[in-house]
């Protein structure tokens, strides 16, 4: 596999897991500072709930991650077809170290946000993938997810930072790492097919598959595979069986 191919799966993997840690974060954290969200609705409302109006903020307070996961399956084909895969990954969110549901909340709802939106992102990196290392490249994204919540899990604890103090580092170590991901991610070109299918682009599209394919890629050969691609989407959508027989589609 190309080495610059390698680096690029290298940096999504690693920094493009925040959104599965936000995940994990905020599902685990959400039963040990559950007080605090009493205690923000005191502050900032004035109000004192009894324990069966506690437990609807509580459920609301869950409710808005699938919320998030809704919008986001609703929004991410208009995006991948207005943008590139790698600017789904840009919605992101402040913190602040002071008690607030309300942050919390936002933050939940993002993190079902970007759970969905790094779909765009295994899309993007097996578009600029060769055949034969498409499936290690999209392999490689979950397992830097998965790494980032193996180290991120026991940190929700109570005794660490699951707490009604701490609990806005994690997130903000999640928007360090959005950040960085990125301000890096824009160094690199775009998704060839992207460039080639839906911005008609043909120069960039040659340059971005020497710099993800490497410089003895057979350029013909992958705009042979391009054009194929374009004719059949010309001709509307797709059926599943369709996309299955066929090995351009697949």
């Amino acid at each position: 596999m190309n080495r610059r191919l390698e680096l690029v799966t290298a940096v999504h993997a690693l920094l493009g897991g925040f959104g599965d840690l936000e995940s994990c974060i905020f599902n685990f954290m959400a039963v040990p500072i559950r007080q605090m969200f009493n205690e923000s609705i005191h502050n900032h409302y004035g109000l004192e709930l009894h324990s069966e109006a506690f437990d609807l903020v509580v459920s609301s307070v869950a409710v808005v991650f699938f919320v998030g996961i809704l919008i986001g399956a609703v929004s991410m084909g208009y995006l991948l077809q207005e943008g590139d895969g790698r600017y789904c990954q840009v919605g992101h969110y402040f913190k602040s170290t002071f008690c607030s549901i309300e942050l919390f909340m936002i933050g939940h709802f993002m993190a079902g946000l970007i759970s969905v939106y790094k779909m765009a992102l295994v899309i993007y990196i097996a578009e600029c993938s060769p055949d034969k290392a498409r499936g290690f490249t999209s392999m490689a994204l979950g397992s830097g997810g998965f790494i980032l919540i193996l180290i991120g899990t026991p940190l929700c604890l109570p005794e660490y930072l699951g707490n009604k103090d701490n609990w806005t580092i994690l997130p903000a170590l999640c928007t360090v790492l959005a950040a960085l991901h990125l301000t890096i991610s824009l160094l690199f070109p775009q998704s060839p097919k992207h460039l080639y299918i839906t911005l008609h682009d043909k120069e960039k599209s040659r340059d971005a598959v020497q710099f993800y394919h490497g410089a003895g890629v057979d350029l013909d050969a992958v705009e042979d595979e391009y054009e194929h691609e374009k004719m059949y989407l010309q001709q509307g959508h797709a059926t599943v069986k369709e996309v299955w027989n066929n090995p351009i589609l697949r």
